[in-house]
C-alpha cells in the first residue's frame, strides 16, 4: 500500500476515533449521529467497530460535527451539560429550531460550523 493511502486510512481512522468520542461525550445516539453524517445507524455502529469510514461524504460531515464538539467545547469550557444543553434549546438564530436538528441538514451543519466559528471569533 501507497504512502498517500497510510495516511489516507491514518485519517479516517483518527476522524472515526473523533466521531465516535464526540457521540459518546455528547450522549447521542447512533441514530442521530446517521442523521447528520448521511448514514444509517449500523453504519455508525461499524464505525465504531472498525474505525474507519469509507464514505467521503460521511467522512465531510463527521469532521463538521467534530469542528462542532470542539467549538462547543471551546465556547463551555468543557461543561458537557452546558454543550448538550446549546444542541437541544430553540435557537432565534437557527429559526427558534435547536442547532442539533440544524445539524441533520447538511447545509444546517455548516451554519453550525459557521456560527460556532463566529462566537469563537473564527469568523
Amino acid at each position: 500500500m501507497s504512502t498517500v493511502a497510510n495516511t489516507q486510512l491514518e485519517r479516517t481512522a483518527v476522524a472515526a476515533k473523533a466521531l465516535i468520542n464526540a457521540k459518546e461525550a455528547l450522549g447521542l445516539s447512533g441514530e442521530i449521529i446517521g442523521q447528520i453524517i448521511g448514514a444509517d445507524a449500523s453504519t455508525v455502529s461499524r464505525i465504531a467497530r472498525r474505525g474507519d469510514m469509507a464514505d467521503n461524504k460521511s467522512l465531510e460531515a463527521a469532521v463538521l460535527l467534530i469542528r462542532i464538539y470542539r467549538s462547543l467545547y471551546a465556547l463551555r469550557g468543557g461543561n458537557v451539560d452546558a454543550m448538550k444543553h446549546w444542541l437541544n434549546t430553540p435557537n432565534l438564530d437557527f429559526n427558534e429550531e435547536a442547532p442539533l436538528n440544524v445539524m441533520k441538514r447538511w447545509v444546517g451543519l455548516v451554519d453550525v460550523v459557521q456560527y460556532l466559528d463566529a462566537m469563537r471569533g473564527h469568523g
